[in-house]
């Protein structure tokens, strides 16, 4: 009778596995996909026209070509090649993917062909051979590289590469989109920060691809996905909206599978659904959404910390929501609140993650709502509400019109815009705890369309001294470079997993961006 009691798959392919190969897939699993799965909830063709059908109906007017002029606009802050970090190219390459243009030699040119050619930044070849396959530089100091582990994979995957898409390198061979995704499988480990690799192995793997890393431990796109769900947003970088965003993907990918949600998929699920909820409970009669991500409520009347939560967040919903709630009047206000202030404040200074954050979320939504891009009609725009910050006559600068340049160059932690005004405060810069702490001890219960749009009173998560928001520093950024300015961080951290509050990864919160220059015409 014992003898047919069959031994746990997975002790009786480990250590054949590990043998065999380090990082191999496990035998059942499929092959990954060529090009990237589905970005929306619903990937059903005549599913997707109709939503866009829908949205134009229901929009403003004025919000499609308010959208293009944000794009268009937001778009014209030319990075130059071999000035700006691969941090700061690659955040634009997010936001515009293979239509973004950065300056080489005073050219434009595409910036996802200039990546694959052998490119070096301060020595370092951006893009290496590993072990077990490729990757983008790892973490070297805030915003020059990855500032968490497979960033920059996850970002790629935006451009819908296939996996024979191809970087040259340094080394004189090349890296493929399936060289890094074998690597990110190999190198994945539960002291690091998992939230970017699960955004870049759920757009190109099977829901239940399962495999072995190099140090020989099993893992799966589901283990990935119970990580996360137990992952409180409060404590993770930008609110949480990134790790938010990477556990939307992955469930997208499983719902086209047409599966039922069950166990770890539905956890999943329903801590989506109620941080959709969160982000209508918290949102300003503006449109805006909280200045305090998810703690509570929160508005500000500047630009940057406006931008950088309302991005933040936007960007999440767009590939979190349904199609029915993309058409809602709160979502309706959130995209224009966005939109608008991309336009108003045009001239303002902000931080790069945030404004390329943002514009993403207006891609995102034109995606979906089916919006054909047109030039930009500035003087079209609509006008700032009253009560707003930014200057009143900036949505009437004619988009041909050359803007003057100050001779002050705006402070180094800030993209350089038309007349910038720079931004006293760094925000969002704070520690991150351990991955492995649950978000919450309540028993999981399905949500239902109603009570999503109508949240319950949530219990209010404890929060201790270090654990709180951090404060806007007064004191003037230092830049990046002075070794006794910025403290000693290494890309690994198996004790604590300390990455910051900013995607530019550990010790941003003493250090500051490269300029950009102003938007150009």
């Amino acid at each position: 009778m014992f003898s047919r009691i069959r031994r746990p798959r997975i002790a009786s392919l480990c250590l054949g596995a590990v043998v065999a190969s380090f990082g191999a897939t496990s035998a059942h699993a499929a092959k990954p996909v060529n090009t990237p799965a589905s970005l929306f909830p619903s990937s059903q063709p005549e599913v997707i026209q109709q939503t866009a059908a829908t949205l134009q109906e229901i929009q403003r007017e004025d919000l499609p070509q308010l959208i293009n002029d944000a794009v268009s606009i937001t778009s014209r802050r030319y990075l130059t090649a071999d000035v700006h970090t691969p941090w700061q190219i690659m955040h634009g390459l997010l936001a515009l993917r293979d239509q973004y243009k950065i300056k080489v030699d005073g050219e434009k040119v595409s910036a996802l062909n200039w990546l694959t050619e052998r490119r070096f930044y301060k020595g370092q070849p951006i893009i290496e051979h590993t072990a077990h396959g490729g990757r983008f530089h790892t973490f070297t100091e805030p915003y020059a590289f990855e500032g968490h582990p497979n960033q920059f994979l996850a970002i790629s995957t935006m451009s819908e590469l296939s996996v024979d898409f191809a970087f040259k390198t340094t080394a004189g061979g090349q890296v493929t989109i399936q060289d890094m995704i074998n690597h990110a499988k190999a190198d994945v480990n539960d002291r690091e920060e998992i939230t970017w690799t699960l955004w870049a192995l759920s757009r190109y793997l099977p829901v239940d691809t399962e495999w072995f890393s190099a140090d020989g431990e099993p893992w799966s796109i589901e283990r990935l996905v119970q990580i996360q769900t137990y992952a409180n947003p409060v404590d993770a970088a930008c609110g949480g909206t990134h790790g938010l965003f990477a556990l939307s993907l992955a469930r997208n990918s499983y719902l086209a599978n047409g599966k039922p949600l069950r166990g770890i998929w539905l956890e999943a699920d329903q801590k989506i659904k109620r941080f959709i909820a969160k982000s209508k409970s918290l949102q300003n009669e503006d449109g805006t959404f909280s200045t305090e991500y998810f703690k509570g409520p929160g508005k500000s009347a500047d630009f940057g910390k406006r931008i950088a939560t309302s991005g933040h967040i936007l960007e999440f919903l767009m590939v979190a929501a349904q199609d029915d709630q993309l058409q809602q009047e709160w979502m309706q206000k959130a995209v224009f609140a966005v939109a608008n202030d991309l336009v108003e404040n045009r001239k303002e200074a902000a931080d790069c993650g945030p404004l390329y954050h943002a514009l993403h979320a207006l891609v995102l939504y034109r995606q979906r709502a089916g919006i054909e891009e047109s030039t930009p009609d500035i003087a079209a725009a609509t006008p700032k509400k009253k009560g707003a910050d930014s200057p009143t006559d900036s949505a009437t600068t004619p988009s041909d019109a050359k803007p003057e340049i100050k001779a002050a160059p705006p402070k180094p932690s800030r993209i350089a815009a038309d007349d910038a005004k720079p931004i006293d405060e760094v925000p969002f810069l704070k520690e991150v705890p351990p991955l492995a702490k649950r978000e919450s001890p309540e028993t999981v219960r399905p949500l239902s369309n109603t009570e999503v749009d109508s949240p319950r009173n949530e219990p209010t998560i404890d929060e201790s001294t270090s654990d709180a928001p951090s404060k806007f520093d007064d004191e003037v950024a230092k830049p990046i470079g002075n070794a006794e300015e910025t403290p000693e961080v290494t890309y690994r951290q198996p004790e604590d997993n300390a990455y910051k509050g900013s995607d530019g990864g550990p010790g941003s919160e003493n250090a500051s961006e490269i300029p950009l220059p102003p938007t150009e015409d």
